[in-house]
């Protein structure tokens, strides 16, 4: 199983889906995880740190082909029709105002887990 961290695409995002630290969580459950070139740079993550934590580093297409793709908000339109049918994507995937996204999510059968949704008691 991959398991992918993909780089966020809105300018105003500067967070990532995982840090070198929840990589080495990852590993420890037998999975290959998948971090997409550059992804952390702007959290302060270079990709040599997340390479030193077992994570391959790859680009966005082989990312988005990934059992378990994790954002930290939604990906374009675009990146979502790329996905595999049976993909999992986990992030804060705002679904009121992506509903659009959601209809390609539901097309593709993509399994979705808005985080935000979760309560967090």
């Amino acid at each position: 199983m991959q398991i992918s961290i993909i780089k966020e695409i809105s300018s105003r995002e500067q967070r990532v889906a995982a840090s070198p630290e929840s990589v080495k969580l990852l590993l420890r459950l037998g999975v290959d995880v998948l971090i997409e070139e550059g992804a952390g740079v702007l959290s302060g993550f270079f990709d040599e740190s997340f390479q030193s934590a077992g994570a391959k580093i790859v680009n966005r297409t082989e990312c988005l082909n990934a059992n378990v793709c994790l954002c930290v908000q939604m990906p374009s339109k675009d990146d979502v029709n790329k996905m595999h049918e049976n993909t999992v994507l986990v992030g804060m995937l705002n679904p009121y105002e992506n509903k659009n996204i959601f209809n390609d999510l539901i097309h593709n059968k993509i399994t979705a887990c808005c985080m935000e949704l979760i309560p967090r008691i």
